[in-house]
């Protein structure tokens, strides 16, 4: 879905389904355990996911130098200790 909807320049729907792709690895951190390539697939997941959104809004809602720029937030529920920088 995210893929279809970034291709479509559907960018809200895009950053939900990579918001939901974060979700739904936070949310089975055990449903891994039994993957041999890597021991940390929730964070591996939940980091390109959350990188995915960040991406869109960063680089294709405002790709123009003097557009109005907008910061993507983290969801509060996706929020991981030391990822959200203090302001």
């Amino acid at each position: 879905m995210a893929a279809t909807a970034f291709l479509l320049k559907q960018y809200s729907p895009a950053i939900s389904s990579f918001e939901e792709i974060a979700r739904h690895a936070k949310l089975r951190a055990n449903g891994f355990s039994g993957c041999p390539a890597d021991r940390n697939y929730v964070g591996n997941f939940m980091s390109r996911a959350l990188s995915g959104a960040f991406t869109i809004v960063d680089r294709f809602r405002h790709p123009r130098p003097g557009a109005s720029w907008e910061r993507y937030l983290t969801p509060a529920d996706l929020e991981v200790p030391l990822l959200t920088p203090d302001d």
